[in-house]
């Protein structure tokens, strides 16, 4: 217990498997186990796991896996850890703990709806890990499992389709097959999340019609205040936009935003950067054109989606 209380998990745990070893009677055997798997799970269930690093959290459970319990309590455990990996970026190692999870404990369950959520979790982490082929081809998965979730739990089942529609969007724009991307986004309501990831592939992909339009909906979802210093998230949304406009060569769009947000921007230190963007009669050639692509800076919108799904802080 002295070192549970030092966090030294394995030192402890090791010691109570010796102790369980050489335990005289096979009740005194089955209390210390007893004892080890109650520890072991509240490490990965409770606030512990926030004080314990990722790869120490990782080694505890390699050399303690046989302490998983069988029912949802190891699930959690299981899960938890795989978030707390993605919060380290070890992301490999987490994808990986899923996998698992669904092959050897999931795929028998009868929770459909617990394994459709899992993969939609171990597709969120594809993704962030840059591998869309692997993402699709979980998310063929989590739709075969969601047809045998129950019609009293369709609202889970919606929110599920529409996920996998943004996700499968997502990981289309990775194989850079944008115009199929944004057409399955028309499928899925509006929203903030939508929004962000119509822009991002409409950017990626140089459609700047398509990126001006929905860069003005990311605007808007802020709620910005025309009296408040400007976010430095809102600041390169403004400018993109900006740029987006230019590069569509729409000079009334162009006119304005220059006058919505010239007296906001020229609080910030893209004031110059934004006032030759919006510049009226500028013509842009094609190396000015490369000059703004270079300037601008790259807007990860879709990030904080993901990070809600795995459970990064500060998540919204």
């Amino acid at each position: 217990r002295t070192y549970f209380e030092a966090e030294k998990f394995i030192k402890g745990l090791k010691i109570m498997r010796g102790a369980a070893e050489l335990a005289s009677t096979p009740e005194e055997r089955k209390a210390i186990t007893s004892e080890m798997v109650d520890v072991f799970v509240d490490l990965y269930t409770s606030d512990k796991l926030d004080e314990v690093s990722a790869l120490d959290a990782a080694a505890v459970y390699e050399q303690f896996t046989e302490l998983l319990p069988r029912d949802e309590r190891g699930d959690a455990v299981i899960e938890n850890l795989a978030q707390h990996l993605v919060k380290a970026n070890v992301l490999t190692r987490a994808a990986n703990l899923l996998g698992t999870q669904i092959k050897m404990r999931l795929n028998e369950a009868k929770d459909d709806a617990h394994a459709a959520r899992v993969g939609l979790l171990l597709a969120s982490i594809y993704l962030r890990d840059n591998k869309p082929e692997e993402t699709l081809r979980m998310l063929r998965q989590v739709e075969d499992r969601l047809e045998m979730v129950p019609q009293d739990q369709q609202e889970f089942k919606d929110r599920a389709i529409a996920d996998i529609l943004i996700f499968r969007a997502k990981a289309l724009a990775d194989r850079q097959e944008y115009q199929r991307a944004l057409e399955l986004l028309e499928r899925v309501e509006l929203s903030p999340k939508v929004n962000s990831l119509r822009a991002e592939i409409a950017w990626e992909a140089q459609y700047w019609d398509d990126a001006a339009y929905a860069l003005n909906d990311v605007v808007l979802d802020q709620n910005i205040s025309l009296t408040r210093p400007l976010s430095a998230l809102q600041e390169d949304l403004i400018l993109n936009r900006a740029v987006a406009l230019n590069l569509m060569d729409d000079r009334i769009g162009l006119a304005n935003w220059r006058e919505k947000y010239s007296v906001l921007m020229s609080q910030t230190n893209k004031t110059r950067l934004f006032d030759v963007v919006t510049r009226p009669r500028q013509n842009a050639g094609l190396a000015d054109r490369e000059t703004l692509l270079n300037s601008v800076s790259e807007v990860d919108l879709f990030k904080n989606f993901l990070d809600s799904y795995s459970g990064v802080d500060g998540a919204e």
